[in-house]
C-alpha cells in the first residue's frame, strides 16, 4: 500500500506529502494479490493497462472533472 501511495503522490506532483505509517489492522493480509483469470474469462477483456498508466489516467480524469 505504501508503494501505491508513493506512486499516486508522484503522479500528483505532491512530493511534499508525508505518508504516516500505521500498524496493520487485525486480520489484514500481508500481501494482496488477486487472481483475475475468472474475471478475464467472464468479461472476455484481453487488453491490459499498466498500473502506472491506469493511475495516471484516473488522476487526470478526476482532476479534469473537478
Amino acid at each position: 500500500m505504501k508503494d501505491l501511495a508513493l506512486k499516486i503522490i508522484k503522479i500528483m506532483g505532491r512530493e511534499d506529502l508525508v505518508i504516516q505509517e500505521l500498524d496493520n489492522t487485525p486480520g489484514s493480509p500481508e500481501r494482496r494479490c488477486p487472481i483475475t483469470h475468472k474475471l478475464d474469462k467472464t468479461t472476455g477483456i484481453k487488453d491490459r493497462t499498466s498500473l502506472d498508466e491506469g493511475l495516471r489516467n484516473t488522476y487526470e480524469w478526476y482532476f479534469k472533472s473537478a
